[in-house]
């Protein structure tokens, strides 16, 4: 029985961030004075570091519910 599926948000959202830092290399070719400069250190530098906690949380939490449904799975054939 599957519970749910973390990893499959958690790929999605890496792509989506891959992709900000894309755009934001193109943005800056554009873009780069001391507003730019500023928006990057407020806004998208702080993101790196919360999206790397997410990711280990979840990955930690993926873990423990994979072992859980493991353990229903063994549970129900006793």
């Amino acid at each position: 029985m599957k519970v749910c599926d973390l990893h499959t948000g958690l790929a999605r959202m890496s792509l989506a961030f891959k992709e900000l830092k894309e755009h934001w290399v193109e943005a800056k070719e554009h873009w780069h004075d001391d507003v730019s400069r500023d928006f990057e250190k407020t806004h998208l530098a702080p993101i790196l570091p919360h999206i790397q906690l997410l990711i280990a949380g979840a990955t930690r939490l993926a873990e423990a519910v994979a072992k859980a449904e493991q353990e229903c799975e063994d549970r129900g054939e006793t």
